[in-house]
């Protein structure tokens, strides 16, 4: 805790540790992914929130921005490779998502006829009692990434879910995303967020253009 910078920080640090009950390791991990800082910027909302009142329960639950600090800028050359980073790192990946998430699996096929359809990430939020999907990609969003993404959470929903089981949780994780055209895209959808992730060259320009208001030509 000698590594906060003023007392409300370290109180932070201190309550999450309690909360999420992290080791040692963990908590020198948030440090060094400046959990605080990001703690501190406020989420863009136009992304996820559309006025539609289960949004509330879903932005607790899911980020605006996840930050992958053990993958460099230069190690996502494609779409499999950041997925193979990500396996390589899942204990860590499973921090940055947060409390209450539990790994399914890679690769989750949809046995459909002959077809070939794979979720990239599986996971199960225990606190909602979901299952989330997590699709992959090393682009801009696109609106037809949310097709793909809701064909999925459905499957899981009508065929693997209990009854017990909350609504599917869908996430399409990018490299970037214009607010506009995610708010137009998720108008009237539920469950599904789209969310970007940053590498750890990025990390220092994205806190700082956050938390200042300076603008900087987008990656």
């Amino acid at each position: 805790m000698a590594k906060s910078h003023s007392h409300k920080e370290m109180l932070w640090y201190v309550e999450q540790t309690h909360k999420n009950r992290w080791s040692r390791s963990q908590v020198e991990l948030q440090f060094k992914a400046k959990a605080y800082e990001r703690y501190l910027i406020n989420p863009d909302t136009s992304i996820q929130d559309r006025e539609v009142s289960i949004n509330t329960e879903l932005n607790e639950i899911v980020k605006d921005t996840y930050v992958l600090d053990f993958i460099g800028v230069n190690d996502i050359i494609s779409e499999k490779e950041l997925q193979n980073s990500i396996l390589s790192n899942i204990q860590k990946f499973i921090l940055e998502l947060g409390q209450g998430f539990s790994f399914v699996r890679e690769k989750y096929r949809l046995p459909i006829d002959e077809a070939e359809y794979e979720i990239d990430l599986l996971f199960y939020h225990i606190p909602s009692h979901s299952y989330v999907v997590i699709e992959l990609k090393t682009t801009k969003f696109k609106p037809e990434y949310i097709g793909q993404l809701l064909f999925y959470t459905n499957y899981i929903d009508e065929y693997i879910k209990s009854d017990l089981d909350s609504p599917t949780i869908g996430i399409v994780l990018c490299s970037e995303a214009n607010s506009v055209v995610c708010k137009t895209t998720l108008k009237n959808t539920k469950n599904l967020a789209i969310s970007k992730y940053k590498v750890i060259e990025e990390l220092t320009e994205y806190l700082e253009r956050k938390l200042t208001g300076k603008k900087y030509p987008r990656i």
